[in-house]
């Protein structure tokens, strides 16, 4: 919990108001010196320090680390800063007033601008989105493992100060631009704890009542059955607490000069020097250990800024645009916007914070056990902390190339206007010594009196010059001209094929790809691991935690989750970027004529395995940089039962033709049945007594009589003797 502010009084003597001296908390007044003594007393690392001496330590590093930065590093940023701007100073020739060519070579801008897009493209390749993965460690369960990524991926969509709307891609932007340009971006990492008071808006129904005369008990008031609405407004606190990043100027940030490595945590100590308005010192006063000035002494101490080399840094740049800026100038008459100097030491074991080099602000122990610093570079130098930037690789050939193509404007322009050469005493006004189409000169022998200074063409091959060096900047940088978007001068013979355009794509794409897998390493994976514990040490456990999810979805989360989970975290920037480079070589024409090959899907059906749909659109929209599952939606109902029409159609067909082949053959069946039974039946009923009984009563006798019934007995012949 916040403490009140310390407020410490100003010692007796010094004027309460602002045109008094700068006040101090010391003891002894402004921070002295270390002694001999002191210089040779080694103290515990739990011990505390007093004031005295934590302004003694933290103020000698700071000039100490600021002495080796201006010796060895900070002309390094002006020289980063003029081939950035492409500053050009403006020459004349010699002995006159008329001007040379000025031309500015962006050179250094163009690699910077081509790198910072390609690796943040690569580092955010779905939606803007960073792509990481929480993996538990077998103490953790997969739970816990989706609530710590749920409430990373919610925090890193603000994770700067409030009012800021600065994003973890904005943050990584300034970070890298910073690396591309000076070598080194720094990232700091800290926690927001802070209480707001908000407003909330709630509509409240109320009954419309009137007035009726009731028989027994008189006017009364009731209710008519209709509503009005009415808003009603409440005040509530909220407490957020978040981790918290922000951008450092290297220009502003000062190390051990004994760091071994890029690796900030391998410094002994560091420090970063801020100018802050009277109201941002203000909003420090609930800090736990805070030790606030009066208002009059910080306006004090607004007074006393010192300018350091960072600040001269920043004044040259400034220059280079073309204007004039003094960092430590106040442009502002609003005494609440006067600013302060405050330089913050940190150590593993302290943090020390000073106004003005005169009062100790903060002087407490580091509780987190490291430096709050991630440090984002270019190309390292071993054993060193400051790495190479663009800039360095770059200055010697755009140096060049100002120089060739300036020279060529110049004897270019002593082509057209060439120096004449005229016979002394021959009078010759400036007016007429520029050439210019219709001008006349008399002479009285044109060939003697005047001539014109042929020269030669001596930076006819200018361009082929700067071609050159274009291409030693590509071999340093990897950025090509076919990652620019731009053709090569005299044109490329590796671009007439898709062979060739697929290799030489690649090439540039695995410079990138180490670039994006070195920041996935060094900067995001410990971000990741600083945000959860800084969760783990400052969250609520008596709190719901309320996030939006990644489909924008309300959830909650519950701390007794984070505190609990122990996880690992992975980045697939880097691999998700090797696929697409692989994919767009052709890779992904070639697994979908394989992996849907009809043939093959029957075979591996056989052997139980069917197609995972869900990573074939991952293949494709990887490829293409889409969203996952982008390209499909839900099915409605009367789609679905249309597509199962469809699917059941041809069984439909089939069940129909067998349908009509039963029906035929059910009706031949009893077709014949019938004709059995008929003849079963006549057989039985039609005897052949009646048939010629009814024959016999149809035709009539004959002349031969009626014929004889079957079953009658045969006639009696006559013998011979009757």
């Amino acid at each position: 919990m916040a403490s009140s502010p310390i407020v410490t009084p100003v010692p007796q003597g010094i004027d309460p108001g602002i045109s008094g001296p700068p006040p101090t908390n010391l003891p002894n007044g402004p921070v002295p010196n270390l002694s001999a003594t002191e210089l040779q007393t080694v103290t515990p690392q739990n011990e505390p320090w007093s004031d005295t001496r934590a302004m003694q330590i933290a103020l000698g590093d700071f000039q100490r680390a600021e002495g080796f930065r201006q010796m060895n590093h900070d002309q390094r940023f002006r020289i980063a800063d003029r081939l950035y701007l492409a500053y050009k100073e403006k020459a004349t020739w010699e002995g006159t007033k008329m001007p040379r060519s000025s031309i500015s070579i962006f050179l250094t801008l163009e690699q910077v601008q081509s790198l910072t897009p390609s690796v943040i493209n690569a580092l955010f390749p779905d939606n803007n989105q960073l792509p990481f993965d929480v993996v538990p460690t077998p103490t953790s369960t997969v739970q816990q493992a989706k609530a710590v990524r749920d409430l990373l991926f919610s925090q890193l969509q603000d994770i700067s100060e409030p009012g800021k709307y600065l994003s973890v891609r904005e943050l990584l932007i300034r970070a890298k631009e910073s690396a591309f340009i000076y070598g080194n971006g720094i990232i700091e990492l800290g926690i927001l704890d802070k209480t707001y008071t908000r407003v909330q808006h709630e509509r409240v129904q109320i009954p419309v009542r009137t007035q009726v005369d009731h028989p027994q008990f008189g006017p009364m008031v009731v209710p008519t059955g209709e509503f009005t609405t009415h808003v009603r407004k409440t005040i509530g606190e909220e407490r957020v607490i978040r981790p918290m990043m922000s951008n450092v100027d290297i220009r502003d940030f000062y190390i051990d000069p004994n760091c071994t490595s890029h690796n900030i945590q391998d410094a002994n100590f560091c420090a970063t020097r801020h100018l802050l308005t009277v109201n941002q010192i203000m909003e420090m006063k609930d800090m736990d250990g805070i030790k606030m000035p009066s208002l009059q002494g910080l306006l004090r101490l607004a007074k006393v800024k010192q300018a350091t080399q960072g600040d001269n840094s920043k004044q040259m740049q400034s220059t280079y645009q073309g204007f004039s800026y003094q960092p430590t100038t106040d442009y502002s008459t609003d005494p609440n916007l006067a600013r302060l100097e405050m330089i913050r030491y940190f150590q593993k074991g302290r943090i020390v914070y000073m106004l003005g080099r005169q009062w100790c602000m903060y002087n407490e122990a580091n509780e987190y056990g490291i430096l709050p610093f991630l440090n984002d570079f270019y190309i390292r130098v071993p054993g060193r902390f400051y790495c190479l930037s663009v800039a360095d690789l770059v200055e010697p050939d755009q140096k060049l190339a100002e120089a060739i193509i300036n020279g060529r404007i110049d004897e270019l322009n002593l082509l057209i206007h060439p120096p004449i050469i005229k016979k002394q005493g021959r009078a010759f006004s400036q007016s007429q010594q520029r050439l210019r189409p219709g001008v006349i000169w008399e002479a009285d022998d044109p060939d003697k009196d005047y001539r014109r200074f042929e020269m030669g063409n001596v930076t006819a091959a200018a361009y082929v010059e700067v071609q050159a060096l274009e291409q030693r900047v590509q071999k340093k940088t990897g950025v090509t001209d076919l990652s620019q978007g731009v053709a090569s001068a005299g044109g490329n013979s590796a671009l007439r094929s898709a062979t060739g355009v697929s290799q030489q794509a690649g090439s540039t794409d695995k410079k990138i790809q180490y670039l994006v897998s070195t920041t996935e390493d060094q900067v995001i994976v410990p971000m990741l691991s600083a945000m959860h514990a800084m969760n783990q040490i400052f969250l609520d456990p008596n709190t719901m935690v309320k996030i939006l999810g990644p489909e924008m979805q309300q959830m909650t989360v519950d701390p007794v989750e984070i505190f609990n989970a122990s996880v690992k975290f992975s980045i697939t920037a880097s691999g998700k970027m090797k696929i697409r480079q692989s994919m767009a070589s052709g890779g992904l024409g070639l697994i979908l004529q394989t992996y849907l090959n009809p043939e093959l899907q029957q075979e591996m059906l056989q052997l139980g395995k069917v197609i995972d749909v869900t990573q074939v659109d991952g293949l494709v929209c990887d490829t293409f940089g889409i969203t996952p599952m982008s390209l499909w939606r839900d099915a409605s109902q009367q789609e679905i039962q249309q597509i199962m029409a469809m699917k059941m159609a041809p069984q439909q067909a089939e069940m129909a033709k067998q349908q009509a082949r039963l029906d035929s053959a059910t009706q031949n069946r009893q077709e014949t049945d019938e004709t059995k039974l008929l003849i079963s039946l006549l057989s039985r009923v039609l005897t052949p007594d009646v048939a010629h009984s009814m024959i016999n009563e149809i035709v009539g006798p004959g002349a031969g009589g009626p014929l004889p019934l079957p079953s009658a007995p045969p006639p009696v012949r006559p013998t011979n003797g009757a």
